[in-house]
């Protein structure tokens, strides 16, 4: 494969990203990628990626203590992703332990959100100060290694726009399945199947009609049976981790985040080799 054989990292082979999130390098050096806040006494520091994977960051939190993310920091630019409210930021050690996921015994960081769609909401999420997805753009690539998860009663948010409902949002919905809302096009993958662990989700949406110009795969499995109409509602997208973080109806979706890169352009044609970038790091199943 195209990694294995030049060894590229995601943003060589397909940079300019609107936005670019992760714990590991996603450049080929050894970028900031995040701020945390220590519950021992709430001093902050930054980490880089081998920082994080070398146990600095661990330590730097202490024995027993948790860690908080304060800054998600965008490796593509400058739309760093914060939350300065203790209350809802993500948490990333816990317990002195750094959260992770492990595949094929391969051991990776990961962000842990939670939700809470009480009042006043208490839903963890982060914003960027500038928007990453726009309503002018005609198309949106998404790269995501998230969790996703099925309500019988509501939509659980992945990204959105902050106390919104008029929004560019990607959540799951509960008769639908995984949802892209952009303000051409509304798009539902594969109706209600894609439920599950921590994977990748790698969606492209583009053009202006409805049924045309889509593709969704989960890790290598392109997702058939996807129904796409045209939505009435959009707006710049700016949260992660909620549909509409700060309000009582926030709906985040729980779990742990690992990778967050989207694009605002068409990446069919660099799509396998993006996936298999992806895969290859996290130790993904190829379906």
């Amino acid at each position: 494969r195209r990694l294995n054989s030049v060894g590229e990292s995601l943003l060589q082979i397909a940079p300019d990203p609107s936005i670019a999130l992760s714990l590991r390098s996603l450049t080929g050096g050894d970028p900031l990628v995040v701020r945390v806040r220590r519950s021992s006494d709430n001093l902050e520091q930054d980490f880089t990626a081998s920082e994080v994977s070398s146990g600095a960051l661990v330590d730097f939190v202490g024995s027993g203590n948790d860690g908080f993310v304060e800054t998600w920091y965008d490796q593509g630019g400058s739309k760093n992703a914060t939350q300065t409210n203790t209350t809802n930021q993500p948490k990333i050690v816990e317990s002195g332990s750094l959260i992770t996921e492990t595949r094929s015994g391969v051991t990776t960081a990961a962000i842990k959100f939670t939700s809470d769609s009480g009042t006043p909401a208490n839903s963890d999420f982060l914003q960027t100060s500038s928007t990453y997805v726009s309503t002018a753009v005609s198309a949106i690539t998404t790269c995501l290694v998230v969790p996703c998860q099925d309500d019988s009663s509501e939509e659980k948010g992945i990204l959105g726009k902050n106390n919104s409902n008029n929004r560019v949002s990607i959540d799951h919905n509960s008769s639908n399945g995984y949802r892209f809302n952009m303000p051409a096009r509304r798009e539902y993958a594969n109706n209600g199947q894609i439920i599950g662990d921590v994977d990748l989700y790698f969606n492209v949406v583009a053009g202006t009609t409805a049924n045309t110009d889509d593709e969704c795969f989960r890790n290598n499995t392109q997702l058939t049976g996807n129904t796409n109409t045209v939505p009435s509602v959009g707006a710049d997208m700016n949260q992660i981790g909620s549909r509409r973080g700060g309000t009582s109806s926030a709906k985040g979706t729980d779990g742990n985040y690992q990778e967050i890169v989207i694009y605002s352009s068409d990446l069919r044609s660099q799509g396998a080799d993006i996936r298999n970038e992806i895969i290859n790091h996290y130790s993904l199943p190829q379906d």
